[in-house]
């Protein structure tokens, strides 16, 4: 099975602020994500899939891609796996506005 970050590779787009640039463009933000990374990646997904099925991981893994409830189950999904959620998240965006992966996608997403 392909990395998700390849078919992004050839993506025409790029991020408006890179990862390394993104503390010094919004600090209270980025304070804010270190301070309570669920919250930040429960809104990101709840804006992602607005009034549409939640699929657990956004159906990246495999093992779960059936539609189910989205409160409790994204609620488990941010506290059990926040990186696989934030790392859904984020390759999510990618592939709906054809953005090319950060440099440091591929350290980030490969570690969670």
């Amino acid at each position: 099975m392909p990395h998700a970050l390849e078919q992004c590779k050839a993506n025409p787009n790029e991020w408006n602020t890179s990862m390394l640039k993104a503390p010094c463009n919004d600090p209270a933000y980025c304070c804010f994500s270190c301070f309570c990374a669920p919250c930040v990646t429960y809104m990101h997904r709840n804006e992602i899939i607005a009034d549409g099925p939640y699929i657990c991981c956004l159906g990246m893994c495999p093992c779960c891609t059936m539609e189910l409830p989205k409160i409790p189950c994204l609620c488990c999904e941010i506290c059990c796996c926040i990186g696989l959620a934030a790392s859904a998240n984020r390759i999510h965006v990618m592939n709906a506005f054809s953005i090319k992966p950060d440099p440091c996608d591929e350290y980030i997403i490969c570690c969670s």
